[in-house]
């Protein structure tokens, strides 16, 4: 199942399917766990340095600078994706805590809008905020999961404002809205750069992460995955 652009209808399908990796919870737009590890449709390259995922990857960042870490994870997120929600609350804590804040994951963040409609202008006040210098970018994106069963097209607005004035001061309010609106190039120039990025490396499905180790690409899998598949699959 090819995963559908921005600009096509999306719905989300939640699943629950055990994998060699573990059991894990499926994610939005999709039907299974990825494992692109190159026995079935396009190759790959094998190297971050060549992988689509990691090209034009600069951009909201914890951890390391790429290529400081042993490991590095990318990772494809909605802010409209309840499975990202899940992930944010239960996975990245222990992630953050036993592998990245010690600087042995680089965790990079891209964009694939599209489980709800107003995932559109939320990822794009995400954008403007990280493009502002502001350090509320993770901030935004939590406060968006916390609230993700309240939030659609007529709320979405209202409640990045309140989340930016109680939350993000240093951000500006009014160049958040010109994104939200489609009004910064830049912004869309880099959802742009993401979606192309998520459909080269062949992701089905949000959260998709793919796990480079030493340079070397390892896998790619996707949901809600438990902290023990990362730490597996990436040797730490």
């Amino acid at each position: 199942m090819t995963r559908p652009t921005a600009r096509r209808s999306r719905r989300a399908v939640l699943t629950t399917i055990g994998v060699a990796l573990g059991t894990v919870s499926a994610g939005c737009l999709g039907n299974g766990v990825d494992r692109n590890d190159g026995s079935e449709g396009t190759e790959l390259p094998t190297t971050r340095s060549d992988h689509p995922a990691a090209s034009d990857v600069e951009g909201p960042r914890l951890g390391p600078a790429i290529g400081e870490a042993d490991a590095t994870v990318v990772a494809f997120e909605d802010p409209s994706c309840p499975v990202c929600a899940g992930f944010a609350r239960r996975t990245l804590p222990t992630l953050r805590e036993e592998a990245i804040d010690p600087g042995a994951v680089t965790y990079l963040y891209r964009a694939t809008p599209g489980t709800e409609p107003w995932s559109h202008p939320a990822t794009r006040a995400l954008f403007s905020v990280y493009r502002q210098g502001s350090d509320g970018f993770w901030t935004l994106k939590d406060r968006y999961y916390e609230g993700i069963d309240a939030l659609d097209d007529d709320s979405i607005r209202d409640r990045t404002l309140e989340i930016l004035e109680d939350d993000v001061a240093d951000a500006e309010p009014e160049a958040v809205l010109e994104a939200m609106d489609g009004n910064d190039d830049a912004v869309e120039e880099r959802l742009e750069r993401d979606e192309a990025a998520a459909d080269a490396s062949d992701l089905t499905q949000t959260p998709s992460f793919v796990l480079f180790r030493d340079g070397e690409y390892r896998t790619t899998v996707a949901g809600n995955q438990p902290y023990d598949v990362f730490e597996g699959a990436l040797e730490l």
